[in-house]
């Protein structure tokens, strides 16, 4: 059987936006690309739940036009908003993902595989993605018509700290340390909370011998991209 073909040059993240005629209803899709020897991924973030009227998606090759990918958003959906795509197997080009909404919206990434060179060797992450909020711990999404939608893992998480706390005798403070994680056991985000403090690490498993590969700044980056001393 033959070998399928990979090209292991990197995805790079052009510009993302809306069209239609409710697209400034809207939130923008989130992304990042992730690339180490022998794998990558681009990983998409829609901007509310994607059960909530979401249809078709497909990857258009922008010089033929022609789909790379398509499909149906539940076929692909992990958790309840992140997509994951094998960018491996793509050709070098330029490339556009439009994602279908029933209200009348489709969010649109455009992005370029870069062609192979000696620097694809390292581990390299890219990302178009909003400056992170510390107002909160939990994100709201919203369904079609502007509504929020309930947590309902919040609301879990909140009763059982209350019964931990009554059966213990111990108030649980939300200035304590904590980690929390967010997506699935494939990829997603290790969040670390003390007080008002939080930061995100995006991490995602490997492949060979990168068990997990988690996104931390290095010490001459910390500052600039967490803004912590």
């Amino acid at each position: 059987m033959d070998e399928p073909l990979s090209y292991s040059g990197i995805i790079s993240i052009e510009t993302i936006d809306n069209s239609g005629e409710h697209a400034a209803q809207f939130g923008l899709l989130v992304a990042k690309s992730v690339h180490y020897p022998e794998c990558q991924q681009l990983v998409v973030w829609l901007p509310q739940d994607g059960r909530s009227g979401y249809g078709a998606y497909c990857v258009r090759d922008k010089a033929t036009g022609l789909a790379l990918v398509d499909g149906e958003i539940d076929e692909i959906l992990n958790g309840s908003t992140q997509l994951l795509f094998d960018t491996l197997p793509w050709p070098d080009g330029n490339y556009v993902l439009e994602i279908e909404h029933c209200n009348q919206c489709t969010h649109r990434l455009h992005l370029r595989k870069q062609p192979a060179s000696s620097e694809t060797s390292s581990s390299v992450v890219t990302a178009l993605e909003p400056a992170p909020s510390h107002e909160g711990h939990w994100k709201t999404y919203f369904d079609g018509f502007g509504k929020p939608i309930p947590n309902e893992d919040e609301v879990i998480r909140q009763k059982v700290h209350a019964q931990l706390a009554k059966a213990f005798r111990v108030i649980i403070e939300d200035t304590s340390p904590r980690l929390q994680i967010e997506g699935t056991v494939r990829a997603g985000n290790v969040i670390y909370m003390e007080g008002k403090d939080q930061f995100k690490f995006w991490f995602e498993m490997g492949g060979g011998d990168c068990k997990l590969f988690i996104d931390i700044p290095p010490s001459d980056e910390w500052e600039v991209r967490t803004q912590t001393p």
